[in-house]
Parts: structure tokens; sequence; C-alpha cells
């Protein structure tokens, strides 16, 4: 009997052990995730640079692009612009494959990156300088 009782607790003892094993795989892998995807995933923002008073844009403010950022006069834009120079529909700022693109929207007085018009879709990157309206936004990483 006490061979058996002997064989019985070691037997629970590797159970306990195995199981105590796989929840730290488990945890081990799923961290490793997690790493894995905040280390290749950037995030991007804009901060006004410049901003007339009567726009209501305070100089300094951030504003995240998360995937897809719509610019313009247009209250059901992402970034509402009060500026009789920013088209209803304005521009569009997007996220792909960790890189920034912003995109005119044939808007009427162009949108400009570096002081120049852009007319097809433009990578932007850090520090660059995007001028919509009266308004300089810069490009935050």
């Amino acid at each position: 009997m006490k061979e058996i009782a002997m064989i019985l607790k070691f037997i629970v003892i590797g159970l306990i052990y195995l199981v105590i094993f796989r929840i730290i795989k488990i945890m081990y892998l799923d961290l490793k995730g997690i790493n894995r995807i905040k280390a290749h995933k950037k995030e991007f923002a804009l901060e006004i640079n410049d901003a007339p008073e009567d726009i209501g844009l305070s100089k300094g403010s951030l504003y995240i692009i998360h995937k897809v950022m719509s610019i313009g006069r247009n209250f059901d834009n992402d970034l509402v612009i009060k500026d009789p120079y920013v088209s209803g529909n304005h521009a569009k700022i997007f996220v792909k494959d960790d890189r920034l693109f912003i995109e005119d929207l044939g808007s009427t007085n162009g949108t400009y990156v570096n002081g120049r018009r852009i007319d097809k879709i433009e990578q932007v990157e850090e520090g660059d300088i995007i001028d919509i309206g009266r308004i300089s936004l810069k490009v935050l990483e």
C-alpha cells in the first residue's frame, strides 16, 4: 500500500509540474507575440505647427492618426478645419505598412508637403510640414 501511495504522490507532483510548465510556456508565448506586434507598429500624429486664431485650433495640439484621418471643413471629417481656404473634404492621411501617406482629395487650394503642392498620393515622414489652407501641420512619429 505504501508503494502505491508513493507512486501516486509522484504522479500528482509530476502533473502539477506539467501544468505549471504549460502555464509558463503560454505566458511566455503571449508576451513574445505582444512585443513583436508593438515593435513593428508605428504610431503617427499631426501637430498644429501654425494656425490663425480665428480658426479655433491651438498651436501644439496633437491629433493621433490610427489608420485613416480625413481633413476638411465638413463636420464629418476627423480633423475639422474651419477655414475658408480648406475644402469640405480636403485631404486624407492614412497608415499603410507602417508608413504614412497623404492624398489631396481634389481640393480647390491644394495640399502642400514641405512647400510643394501634391497631386497624387505621397509618403510623408517625421518632421515633414503639411500645409492645408492657412494651417501648418507637422508630422510626428
